[in-house]
């Protein structure tokens, strides 16, 4: 029975610090003595991660000064962090947290989905694999989380090879490799893949 442990280390979604730089917070809002509630960037983060920050206005580039706010201070739900008091005008109010791209019922809902069509495991994480890349390709923001610093030097790469995962996988489901392509090699889920690396 494949896990969404499993599943998630397949596809690379393992928790990622935001922002990726610690000095640096995720700037969510601007305080302006009246509204409590801010949103964070990503929503699957991990609670025990989250530090939410109160600046001051840069008056230079990389100039703000940032305090990190008592967890006591608000309360984080889902996407939206609410004070219990509005910040003062003026005051940024900045996070940083750790996250992955799909949470954890995202992932559940591929595999169940896997399970109704396939009867393997390798099959069924293959099938999960073709699902989210699916979601990939129309969802670049996603794609950005998992692919990171590839993603940013050469986002035409990454779809490539995004593209070329999903036909491969494509084939592997269907049995119906391209004419005059050889027919994949059977192979058995204790081999890791990391196709959704581009190769370099």
């Amino acid at each position: 029975m494949i896990t969404i442990a499993q599943l998630r280390t397949q596809i690379s979604d393992i928790p990622r610090q935001y922002p990726r730089l610690p000095e640096i917070c995720d700037t969510i809002g601007v305080g302006d003595g009246a509204r409590t509630q801010f949103s964070l960037r990503y929503p699957n983060y991990e609670t025990a991660t989250l530090i939410v920050f109160f600046g001051t206005v840069p008056t230079a580039p990389g100039t703000t000064s940032w305090v990190a706010q008592s967890a006591s201070s608000y309360t984080a739900t889902g996407q939206q962090i609410v004070f219990n008091t509005a910040p003062a005008a003026g005051t940024l109010i900045g996070s940083a947290y750790q996250a992955t791209a799909f949470a954890d019922s995202d992932l559940q809902t591929y595999l169940t989905n896997a399970q109704a069509l396939q009867s393997t495991d390798q099959m069924v994480l293959k099938q999960a694999q073709y699902d989210i890349t699916d979601v990939l390709l129309g969802n670049h923001e996603l794609l950005r989380m998992i692919k990171e610093g590839d993603y940013q030097r050469d986002p035409k790469s990454v779809v490539a090879g995004l593209i070329a995962l999903k036909e491969q996988l494509r084939m592997d489901l269907t049995g119906n490799p391209q004419p005059g392509a050889a027919i994949p090699a059977a192979t058995t889920f204790t081999t890791t893949y990391h196709r959704y690396e581009v190769p370099r």
